[in-house]
């Protein structure tokens, strides 16, 4: 039985509005028969863009669709599953008629190898406001957490409101769901956004947690030796939340509901 994809997107029933001033159908290509460096593969993977061919960058200025120097970003929609998505575009010596996506976008869209993938290029405004929800709690662990998403979020180019995204941050994986985008389909480019959290799933476990850490950091293996201690009222702890903590390794870290605001930066 295949496992459900809970960062699957909601396929789509009406249309954005946008004006079409450049599209075309693309094959998606398997990303594990690219030849690139492990760096130029994680910067891949740790981005919000598309690769397709040189040549559309040509079309793309000779019909005076883009400007030198100006972002571009493309609708981008599996015709297979009716899922979307808008992303940047990263112009590579491949295939005309094919498309490379990062990982995270292949599971957004439930993709598979030889899809068809449309793409539509897009004029969108600079994102103003932008409220995540992370996944898991442990995301608030990190240090320097708000600098990293401040120096990473322009890498993703563009983002719509109710989608999912993935980021890397210090090798591990972290998901999160897009509340609220202003306006609902943004440029991430050059731009100043204010960015704040909604609380994950988990949270008061989390906190209870925390709160079982802190007092058996002070009384260390008092409990064990003299267990009549946490029956004390001031170190009362329930035994429930120490038995679960002291057979979770790498679960002994503090958990901090924090909000912020950060800047985008043009790439």
């Amino acid at each position: 039985m295949s496992s459900i994809n809970k960062h699957m997107g909601k396929p789509f029933t009406n249309k954005c509005g946008f004006p079409v001033n450049y599209s075309r159908s693309l094959k998606l290509q398997d990303n594990r028969k690219r030849r690139v460096t492990p760096q130029q593969n994680k910067d891949f993977q740790n981005s919000g863009k598309i690769i397709v061919a040189t040549e559309i960058m040509i079309t793309l200025s000779e019909r005076r669709i883009i400007k030198q120097g100006a972002s571009v970003q493309f609708r981008v929609h599996n015709t297979r599953t009716n899922i979307m998505l808008m992303c940047g575009i990263d112009f590579q010596d491949i295939q005309p008629d094919h498309i490379y996506l990062p990982d995270w976008i292949h599971e957004y869209m439930d993709a598979q190898p030889d899809d068809n993938i449309f793409i539509c290029y897009m004029e969108l405004q600079p994102c103003v406001s932008l409220t995540l929800k992370p996944e898991i709690p442990e995301f608030f662990e990190i240090s320097n957490k708000n600098q990293k998403l401040d120096e990473m979020m322009p890498h993703y180019s563009a983002i719509m409101q109710d989608q999912w995204i993935r980021l890397i941050i210090d090798n591990n994986y972290f998901w999160f769901q897009v509340i609220k985008c202003e306006p609902t389909y943004a440029s991430l480019i050059d731009t100043n956004v204010t960015l704040l959290f909604e609380s994950p799933e988990g949270l008061e476990n989390w906190e209870q947690k925390t709160n079982a850490l802190e007092k058996l950091s002070e009384f260390g293996d008092l409990i064990n030796k003299d267990d009549s201690i946490a029956h004390k009222e001031e170190f009362q702890i329930d035994k429930m939340v120490i038995t679960n903590i002291q057979q979770q390794e790498g679960e002994r870290k503090i958990f901090i509901k924090q909000m912020f605001v950060g800047k985008g930066r043009k790439l």
